[in-house]
């Protein structure tokens, strides 16, 4: 009898000891799992999602539970988790989402675009835009691919850095001239992916890139260079001309924020400070021999219209007559006044009227 009760409290202790051995084995399971999720989630920087485990049992596989909220895709944290080994399934419940998807004003450097082109022309638009620049994007991209093949998923958000939106409208330029690619704009940071036929259209592109990206930006282009072949079996002239007109008209733009061209006071006179500026003009005029371009000039609102309209016809004809005289062709030309229409600036303040007296150039066909 004594060494039955001898025998059975030893199979009682190894059935201890295999329990906490068991337990201890499950436990590290546990916390290795929960360690994977967490170790994903800081990676990305998501400090704000809490994890936890669900279930005991050492042969069921742990479902992984989140709780708290932070600023991205729910359905991008959720997967992020899926993708960890062991994890059978995610319970989100808990995950908030009163902020997913919406970035507060003090945190610009989390400010996400992503903007892909399929090779079928179809143009998807991601992430998150300034709520007074949602519209201008998705009118821009749908003048330059056509309404119909744009795809809108942007969300609003507040607190766009500097210069965002000509950034943003840089990259749909750029992306107009490749078959198929993409760009993103993370915070500060403008990166572009694509493929191209020739070695020349990537010098464009970066070419476009260095005079184009606002100095807040820094830029990263990756372009592959498909395969080097004559220009005739790729691009037609036309097409060719097409591609290049898009970088010759954001030169234009980036140029003329930069400076503008000034005349004498109620002057059509061109002023000698300008005339720098209207070099580097013609300088990007020649890199694109088939452009025809427009010059519109404007005025603010002091005065009458007919005065005004006058005033800005003159100030056209006469920067038209300096780059003739400058070796660019006439035929090339239009000079257009439209006085005091389409201000981009309020009238009512001195510094809203010196934007509002401007002069534009506009490649016949982008603009």
């Amino acid at each position: 009898m004594r060494k039955l009760l001898l025998l059975l409290l030893g199979l009682l202790l190894i059935a201890l000891l295999a329990s906490i051995a068991f337990t201890n084995k499950s436990l590290i399971i546990k916390n290795d799992l929960v360690s994977k999720v967490q170790s994903a989630y800081s990676q990305n920087n998501l400090a704000g999602v809490q994890v936890g485990i669900k279930g005991e049992d050492y042969g069921l596989t742990r479902i992984i539970t989140l709780t708290g909220s932070h600023q991205i895709d729910r359905d991008r944290i959720i997967e992020m988790a899926k993708n960890i080994d062991g994890v059978c399934d995610v319970e989100h419940k808990s995950l908030t989402a009163d902020l997913i998807g919406d970035l507060p004003a003090s945190v610009p450097e989390n400010f996400l675009l992503s903007v892909k082109k399929s090779d079928t022309g179809k143009v998807v638009l991601s992430g998150f835009v300034g709520l007074k620049d949602h519209k201008k994007l998705i009118d821009k991209a749908g003048s330059i691919f056509g309404s119909a093949n744009i795809e809108n998923n942007l969300k609003d958000a507040k607190g766009a850095p500097e210069s965002w939106f000509k950034t943003a409208k840089l990259g749909l330029m750029m992306l107009d001239s490749i078959e198929s690619g993409s760009f993103d704009i993370d915070g500060n940071e403008f990166s572009f992916d694509g493929g191209v036929e020739l070695a020349s259209q990537r010098e464009l592109l970066v070419k476009a890139l260095k005079q184009g990206l606002n100095s807040h930006y820094v830029g990263v282009l990756n372009i592959e260079v498909l395969e080097e072949v004559p220009v005739k079996e790729v691009l037609k002239k036309k097409e060719l001309a097409r591609v290049t007109a898009h970088f010759c008209q954001t030169q234009f733009e980036t140029l003329l924020a930069k400076n503008k061209i000034r005349f004498g006071y109620d002057s059509s006179d061109v002023s000698p400070e300008s005339f720098s500026l209207l070099k580097d003009l013609i300088d990007v005029m020649e890199e694109c021999p088939d452009a025809k371009v427009t010059i519109q000039a404007y005025s603010d609102s002091i005065g009458s219209y007919s005065f005004n309209l006058k005033l800005s016809e003159q100030r056209a004809k006469k920067v038209k007559e300096y780059l003739v005289k400058n070796g660019v062709a006439a035929s090339k030309l239009t000079a257009i006044g439209r006085g005091e229409s389409n201000p981009i600036a309020d009238n009512a303040s001195e510094e809203g009227r010196e934007k509002n007296r401007r002069v534009e150039f506009n490649i016949k066909g982008i603009k």
